[in-house]
């Protein structure tokens, strides 16, 4: 489906695999989000991860979505613990 170019491109991403293999969640998973000290309180509760994102310096970073929103949030792994 993608030529050479791609390949190569995909090839020079220093560990690009590595980085989002290293994340504490999976995609399917669900997940407790904290907003933080700054966020609105209404925005934490149980999310589903979407999607795994490359860190941001050292705290993993991942796409999660709520059943009550209409849309996703990118957050850090610091914000998230397992759902019990």
């Amino acid at each position: 489906m993608f030529g050479p170019a791609a390949a190569a491109v995909c090839a020079s991403i220093p560990n690009a695999e590595g980085d989002l293999s290293d994340h504490k969640f999976k995609v399917g998973q669900s997940v407790l989000y904290t907003s933080g000290p700054h966020g609105r309180g209404q925005a934490s509760g149980v999310y589903k991860v979407t999607q795994l994102l490359p860190p941001e310096g050292d705290d993993r970073q991942y796409r999660i979505k709520s059943s009550d929103e209409p849309h996703e949030r990118v957050v850090k792994e610091s914000q998230l613990n397992r759902d019990i």
